[in-house]
């Protein structure tokens, strides 16, 4: 499993707790290559701009993302 986040730090704690609950997780820097190479992407975002872009998914996986709606 591969996190990230826009500051290192906090996917480096979210790597580390994730290891200690028996995942086998590492921080990324590199957010279009993680995902261009998941099976799986998840989010969250408060982002009103798109994080993860359509073309760097490939078919097939699921997607799971949660953002604000519209204003």
């Amino acid at each position: 499993m591969l996190v990230w986040n826009r500051t290192a730090g906090p996917a480096e704690t979210r790597a580390a707790e994730l290891r200690a609950e028996g995942f086998a997780a590492d921080a990324t820097g590199d957010l279009e290559d993680a995902v261009r190479g998941a099976d799986l992407v998840s989010g969250a975002t408060l982002s009103p701009t798109p994080v993860v872009h359509g073309a760097w998914v490939q078919a097939g996986p699921a997607r799971r993302t949660r953002s604000p709606p519209p204003p």
